[in-house]
């Protein structure tokens, strides 16, 4: 038999999620609502043993998440290319340092420079629209153009 501080500390390290500091408590209220002398009215210690793994398991199961397999989900975003990677980490470098500049002629510089990168990036953005515009009316006209 367990004593009280081993049964708070293994119900503690049960019921903790991967990298998580919180505690399923609800997962635990249902472990402790169970009848468990209804459960282990069986006289033999392997029949009781069995029927409380068989407990804990199927609590197990409705509680713990799926795994899921790398690989197997499917992207659902476009990836950004490198090219408005590049010009959205030279915007954030550039608001960083307008942010910590004290210096007037310092500061419009790198506001300047920084519309600058936002023409960029919204140049880039009109040009994938019209890109993708110029699919749609191919794909109107020649369906083959949509397998390629």
């Amino acid at each position: 038999m367990l004593h009280l501080k081993e049964a708070k500390l293994i119900l503690v390290n049960i019921y903790r999620t991967p990298g998580s500091k919180t505690i399923k408590f609800k997962a635990a209220l249902e472990l402790k609502d169970i009848d468990w002398p209804k459960v282990m009215e069986c006289g033999k210690i392997d029949h009781m043993f069995e029927k409380f793994l068989n407990t804990l398991i199927r609590k197990c199961w409705e509680h713990i998440p799926n795994r899921k397999i790398p690989g197997t989900q499917k992207r659902s975003h476009i990836p950004v290319p490198q090219d408005r990677k590049n010009l959205m980490r030279k915007r954030a470098r550039l608001r960083n340092k307008l942010a910590v500049t004290c210096d007037k002629n310092r500061h419009c510089t790198l506001a300047a420079r920084i519309e600058g990168v936002e023409k960029n990036i919204q140049s880039h953005k009109a040009e994938r629209q019209k890109e993708e515009e110029k699919a749609i009316t191919t794909i109107k006209e020649n369906i083959r153009y949509f397998f390629q």
